[in-house]
């Protein structure tokens, strides 16, 4: 069990909740806030879609140890990061593209662990 890893899971469920249901955006770094049109539904799918996900999967991780648990990490923030970018600008309006998505992922993660 890694202790730092579940202590990182806490806090990114904490913003989570703070950013989806408390839409405190002012923990969003990086944006211009002159640019965003609806700071509720930034905060209700960055803090539901990123933030709550990536928590939980590094809660999940912190109790097991495997091989590329670093990069299965990273792989999953950028699915994460990518689907949340399409929602928001709309460019990912269908199930397809979402299950699209998910096939892409789990074959980039198959083919890293076959390929150790």
């Amino acid at each position: 069990m890694d202790y730092g890893l579940l202590d990182i899971g806490i806090a990114l469920l904490l913003v989570s909740y703070l950013v989806a249901v408390k839409k405190q955006t002012w923990l969003l770094a990086g944006f211009n806030e002159k640019m965003i049109k609806n700071k509720s539904l930034l905060g209700t799918i960055t803090g539901g879609v990123f933030f709550l996900p990536i928590g939980l999967l590094v809660v999940i991780n912190s109790f097991n140890d495997y091989p590329y648990e670093v990069m299965v990490l990273i792989i999953a923030m950028l699915v994460l990061l990518t689907i949340v970018y399409g929602i928001y600008q709309k460019k990912i309006t269908s199930l397809i593209q979402l299950t699209v998505i998910y096939v892409l992922t789990r074959s980039c993660l198959a083919a890293l662990f076959l390929w150790n």
